[in-house]
């Protein structure tokens, strides 16, 4: 009878082992419903669209016995225009087919986060739309500024913002439903530390799952949970880029550059309360190729797209620091 111990046959041992599922790196957090108004089914074809915009009609004092005043109604465009042409692409070839035990699982993997850039690109050109806006001035809209910093140390955002979003937008006269902000990750940090959290007992009850407080924070990945002054609290890592932009406060001190990322709030009421509207040429198409001349199979996928600021008034960018 033979022994066979590992000094003996090393070579009957494998030296390195590999899991056989991918750790797959996490899907990008996306807001997964509709950012702006989609002009798709009107502008199938064309450059630019030209989209009319009209302005409030003024009543005047009437003098008896004389001549009626006619008056115009003011009225503006907003172009929109598709600019955007992406793409994304990659290959198999039949040698890594044959010898990679994990090569089917790594093609789909491929595939799934193809879409999930597509995705993000997408949503994150819809977003950067906010600085359509004039950079390094307030954009006041009836006296009310719709571009500033946060009022806290170094731009931070503080309650008072909040409120301010709401001030701006009821003077616009923003359909009070669906008003939205969104955020950065450290955005919703620094509301969740102005919280003062105070447990507290009443004889022998005690609030052990802290009911009344904040258990999630503002922001709950994408999930709206906390609602303040009519304003629903949404976290994305999508915002558009802040790059030494000089901004006041709203109360028009504290001017000075700030960098980091610009937070959204935009009303989400309708279609025509949106301040983005957009095309979509060509949503993201997949094709599969078999390239025998080179021995492998071929994946890509193109989209076209463009999106333009129609209503700034519905729209407030709240410049932060990360």
């Amino acid at each position: 009878m033979s022994n066979f111990t590992y000094a003996q046959v090393p070579n009957l041992v494998r030296q390195e082992l590999y899991q056989v599922s991918l750790e797959k790196q996490f899907d990008d957090w996306l807001v997964g419903r509709p950012l702006f108004d989609d002009k798709t089914g009107i502008f199938p074809d064309g450059d630019t669209l030209n989209v009319t915009l009209t302005a409030d009609r003024d009543v005047t004092d009437y003098t008896e016995n004389t001549q009626i005043t006619y008056d115009g109604m003011t009225t503006s465009r907003k172009d929109l225009t598709v600019t955007a042409y992406k793409q994304d692409g990659f290959f198999v070839t039949d040698r890594m087919k044959q010898d990679a035990h994990q090569s089917e699982a790594f093609y789909q993997e491929n595939v799934h986060k193809s879409g999930i850039a597509m995705a993000t690109d997408m949503e994150t050109a819809v977003l950067a739309t906010a600085n359509s806006q004039t950079l390094g001035n307030n954009n006041a809209i009836g006296g009310v500024p719709h571009r500033m910093k946060g009022s806290g140390t170094g731009g931070a955002i503080t309650i008072d913002d909040i409120m301010f979003i709401k001030y701006a937008f009821d003077k616009a006269y923003i359909p009070t439903e669906n008003r939205m902000l969104i955020v950065t990750p450290e955005t919703e940090y620094e509301l969740n530390k102005l919280l003062n959290i105070t447990e507290v007992t009443n004889g022998s009850q005690f609030n052990f799952d802290v009911q009344g407080l904040v258990q999630t924070g503002f922001g709950d990945k994408l999930n709206i949970v906390r609602n303040i002054a009519g304003i629903n609290i949404m976290v994305s890592h999508n915002l558009p880029a802040i790059t030494a932009e000089t901004l006041a406060k709203s109360d028009g001190t504290g001017g000075g550059a700030i960098t980091g990322k610009g937070c959204v709030a935009m009303s989400m009421a309708n279609d025509t309360s949106m301040p983005f509207m957009g095309v979509i040429r060509q949503r993201p198409e997949t094709e599969f190729f078999r390239n025998t001349n080179l021995k492998r199979d071929e994946w890509s996928a193109t989209c076209r797209y463009g999106f333009a600021l129609k209503r700034p008034e519905a729209l407030v960018t709240l410049a932060t620091p990360v």
